[in-house]
């Protein structure tokens, strides 16, 4: 996944921006039903709620749906988080107008192997979405955080 400057230059989110990214909508990574009633939130729902505020980008909460529940993802290495998200995550049926050729910023929490966020980007890319970048709070990067023998 490249990597990709949103609060700067040419990519800049925010009012009255050009760039990009400008039209963009905010598209946060879901949870399914069960983790969500669980946990009683989406963290990176309350992250894009709260960048949408701060720059006027326009939001879509629920464009994406997780179609299954999946087991916890810490501790596997890339490989098997790539097999556990395999056709796990949707775009909803009712937001494909809405995401038509649009630019699209992913939010996630945290990303450690980048699969959660590939299986959305590629649902994303599916329904027809413009240009998908991801934006997450935090990047595990530490030895250990994937499994030495899923590493390219």
């Amino acid at each position: 996944m490249a990597q990709m400057p949103l609060f700067r230059g040419e990519g800049t989110l925010g009012r009255g921006q050009g760039g990009a990214f400008s039209k963009a909508l905010l598209v946060p990574v879901p949870l399914h039903i069960q983790a969500l009633r669980r946990r009683g939130f989406n963290q990176s729902a309350l992250i894009a709620k709260a960048l949408a505020k701060l720059t006027g980008v326009e939001l879509c909460l629920d464009a994406l749906v997780r179609l299954r529940p999946t087991r916890p993802l810490e501790g596997l290495g890339r490989l098997e988080r790539q097999a556990e998200l395999c056709d796990v995550v949707a775009t909803r049926a009712a937001r494909c107008t809405m995401l038509h050729q649009r630019p699209v910023v992913l939010i996630d929490d945290v990303m450690t192997t980048g699969a959660t966020a590939a299986a959305c980007c590629q649902a994303l890319k599916s329904s027809g979405a413009g240009p998908v970048a991801v934006l997450t709070a935090a990047r595990v990067t530490e030895p250990g955080a994937a499994k030495a023998d899923d590493k390219p």
